[in-house]
C-alpha cells in the first residue's frame, strides 16, 4: 500500500465552484488507491454473485473494509487540513477541494457508503 504506486485517479477535474485547499500526502494517496481498488473489486464481486446475498456475504465484508479505509482517509485529510465539517472531494492530481454541496456518498449495488 505504501509503495507509492498510484493505481487510481479521481478522474474528475476541479470544478469552477470548487476551491483547492491542499493535496493528498503519500499515505493518503495509498489509502485513496486501496479504497478505490476495493470498490472496483466489490462491484465485480456483486456482478459475479448476482447481487447482495446475506449480511455476511463477501461483498458486505468488502464494504466494511472500504468504510474503514474511507474513514481513515477522510479523518487524515480533515485533521491535517483543518477542514472539519466541510464538503470535501479529491480531484485530478490528488488535489483536495472544498465543494459547494456535500454529496450523499457512493454505493456499490445495494451497499451504500457515505
Amino acid at each position: 500500500m505504501l509503495s507509492g504506486e498510484r493505481t487510481q485517479t479521481s478522474g474528475k477535474p476541479v470544478a469552477e465552484e470548487e476551491v483547492v485547499i491542499g493535496e493528498l500526502t503519500p499515505l493518503e494517496i495509498a489509502l485513496f488507491c486501496a479504497r478505490n481498488e476495493l470498490i472496483d473489486s466489490a462491484k465485480k464481486m456483486l456482478e459475479d454473485i448476482g447481487g447482495h446475498q446475506e449480511p455476511d456475504c463477501p461483498a458486505c465484508r468488502s464494504s466494511q473494509k472500504i468504510e474503514a479505509i474511507d474513514r481513515l482517509l477522510w479523518s487524515s485529510v480533515e485533521f491535517r487540513l483543518k477542514a472539519h465539517n466541510k464538503a470535501l472531494g479529491i480531484r485530478d492530481g490528488y488535489k483536495v477541494v472544498e465543494r459547494s454541496q456535500k454529496e450523499s456518498g457512493f454505493s456499490i449495488g445495494m451497499i451504500k457508503f457515505g
